[in-house]
């Protein structure tokens, strides 16, 4: 056991050194501007409308970009869509967005994100990023055009359309693909394709920057540290990381709850704490949520959430208490939800939006582990519950 330890010591130290280098690397791209993205300065990298359907939209039309209908013969290549290869007669494709199909009913009408046409095949996109699915949605698009080619698009690869979207739908008639996996391998394939379109290209790799950091995977590789993880003589301390990360980093979680509850309840607000999941030991697993009480709020409490296991997509806002029948017919509420900008998303039971930090946002990953190591995550969370405490004052809730 203490050859183990040594061994596994000495090779987080030198993958620790290999880190430092290339964090000093990074510095230098960032002092020269290589990393400017225009989407983030912006603040457009969560728009539904605003950016993604909008720039998807740009690339499959023809006009501007210079490609001509590459990129669009590349989406439809897509292997997880499984269209066959005359779908489409490819110069006759029209591309619309925000197509208004009519009244919203129970079966019928909405607003299509993308839909492609030649004017005999459809392909309808349901594009999600963090909305949430609306009532029959998927049903309802169906309906439109029941010819149609169905997908479900949203950030990760493991996410489904619910049953309340679906309807009578069965799943196997709407196709799901991912920002997560099948979008940047498109993307990607869009960037070699631009080889000679200069300006597309680098706004390409801006947007593959910004759908890497919604979707937590724009760590990135490091040869250097492949080259030590794969040597034989660090294999088995490798493994050993490997096997025991999760359970540190759960244990890390524990420690960080405690000490925000404690933080809470000895703070003079007011506020209890209390966390909700569904009774699995791991944090990566569930999907845990935090509770917010305060005694003089009668029908909500100030909760975030991790929408999906592996600790990722923190949601924040205002949670209806369940004798509450709609939290959006409380004034008071959606006041003070406006007030904070926790209102950028709502449902019957939530007002809610996203923090702007990526690293807050999504956990699993070395910076924000760090944060609950330092106090700055800690610090973050009370920061921002003092912030709702001062504004609800004199607010009915």
């Amino acid at each position: 056991m203490a050859d183990e330890l040594r061994d596994i010591r000495d090779l987080l130290q030198r993958i620790e050194d290999v880190n430092k280098r290339y964090a000093e690397v990074k510095r230098a791209y960032e002092n020269s501007g290589v990393l400017y993205n225009i989407f983030e300065v912006l603040g457009l990298t969560t728009s539904e409308v605003g950016l993604h359907s909008t720039f998807i939209a740009s690339l499959l039309r023809s006009g501007q970009h210079g490609a001509g209908t590459k990129f669009l013969e590349a989406f439809l290549r897509m292997p997880r869509l499984g269209l066959p290869a005359d779908f489409f007669d490819i110069d006759n494709v029209k591309v619309e967005q925000e197509k208004r199909i009519g009244t919203t009913t129970d079966d019928e009408g909405g607003r299509i994100d993308l839909i492609l046409s030649d004017g005999n095949n459809t392909l309808i996109i349901e594009n999600k990023i963090y909305a949430k699915d609306q009532w029959h949605q998927l049903l309802r698009y169906h309906n439109y055009r029941p010819s149609a080619k169905l997908v479900y698009l949203s950030l990760y690869a493991d996410d489904e359309p619910s049953d309340d979207s679906l309807g009578t739908l069965d799943r196997s008639e709407v196709t799901t693909i991912s920002y997560e996996y099948d979008m940047l391998l498109w993307l990607e394939e869009c960037v070699r394709i631009s080889a000679n379109l200069p300006h597309i290209r680098e706004t390409l790799n801006q947007y593959i920057r910004t759908i890497q950091l919604l979707t937590n995977t724009g760590m990135g590789t490091n040869s250097d540290i492949i080259q030590l993880l794969k040597a034989k003589e660090n294999l088995e301390a490798a493994f050993a990381i490997r096997e025991n990360l999760d359970s540190a980093l759960n244990d890390l979680m524990k420690q960080f709850v405690s000490d925000l509850k404690q933080r809470v309840e000895q703070s003079p607000m007011g506020f209890t704490f209390v966390t909700e999941n569904s009774g699995n030991d791991s944090f990566f697993m569930d999907k845990p949520k935090f509770l917010f009480k305060h005694s003089d709020w009668k029908n909500v409490c100030f909760a975030m959430e991790f929408e999906h296991s592996g600790l990722r997509d923190l949601a924040i806002g205002f949670l209806k208490n369940p004798e509450v029948k709609d939290i959006r017919l409380l004034d008071g509420v959606k006041k003070l939800a406006d007030s904070l900008d926790y209102n950028t998303k709502s449902t019957v039971s939530w007002f809610w939006s996203y923090p702007s930090s990526a690293y807050i946002r999504n956990w699993y990953n070395a910076k924000s582990m760090d944060m609950l190591h330092d106090g700055s995550m800690l610090a973050w969370f009370m920061e921002t519950l003092n912030n709702v405490f001062v504004k609800s004052k004199g607010l009915d809730l």
